[in-house]
């Protein structure tokens, strides 16, 4: 039977008066790459804010392997939980190298380098930045830079957010190539992304959001031929 990494149970979001997050539900299991596709303010990023302990949900609860989260953000970090958020946050006054070792900070092992070696095997081009202060890299370099500070990490569970908003289409490919190489080897991946249609094509499973309700789910492949997603996210 599939461990579970992350469990939704009717996760409701308020921002004021106004419910942003409906009653959600997902789940994620060991090892798979799930996509959460929806148009502009669905809710989709606010779910994953909730589920990295930046927001505090009304109600409702989330399961982060196998136990009820915290909902804090430091003990999400050290339980295994990485999150990418939309617009990168890297460490702007830092270099490349810095980032990446920030991403580290909590381990104790000896791997560090070696694991430093394989993000400039995933992105060449910020290997060839290493030095340089991540402030001056470009849109797309801070975006490899954020997903590659992240897996130092060596997270349980990582959690990207639109990782290829406003990217090239070139930027774009790279990205999601390196997200389905991660996945390969046994990250489990949660995916917010706008560009459904790529996402769907390497997603195990994916769930669709609709102004804060989920409104499908199935595999990644099943989705991809629904009429419903063709017409509505993939331009058919």
């Amino acid at each position: 039977m599939a461990k579970s990494i992350l469990a939704l149970e009717n996760l409701v979001i308020s921002y004021g008066g106004i419910e942003a997050v409906k009653g959600v539900s997902l789940s994620v299991n060991e090892g798979e790459l799930i996509s959460l596709i929806g148009s502009n303010g669905a809710g989709k990023t606010t779910t994953l804010k909730a589920i990295a302990g930046l927001l505090k949900p009304k109600s409702g609860k989330i399961f982060f392997q196998d136990s009820l989260s915290s909902g804090h953000c430091h003990e999400l970090v050290q339980r295994g939980m990485a999150l990418v958020p939309e617009g990168r946050g890297v460490f702007s006054r830092m270099t490349v190298i810095e980032n990446l070792q920030m991403g580290a900070y909590l381990r104790k092992d000896d791997q560090i380098a070696e694991d430093m070696e394989k993000m400039f095997q995933y992105f060449p081009r910020i290997k060839e930045r290493a030095g340089q202060l991540a402030g001056t890299l470009s849109g797309g370099e801070q975006q490899m830079l954020a997903i590659a500070r992240a897996l130092m990490s060596q997270p349980t569970l990582l959690l990207l957010d639109e990782p290829t908003m406003g990217l090239s289409p070139i930027m774009v490919e790279t990205i999601f190539d390196v997200i389905r190489q991660v996945s390969k080897q046994g990250m489990t991946i949660l995916l917010v992304e706008q560009n459904a249609k790529v996402a769907l094509t390497i997603s195990d499973r994916a769930y669709v959001m609709e102004s804060g309700e989920m409104t499908m789910e199935g595999t990644g492949e099943d989705l991809g031929k629904d009429p419903r997603i063709q017409e509505a996210y993939l331009g058919a």
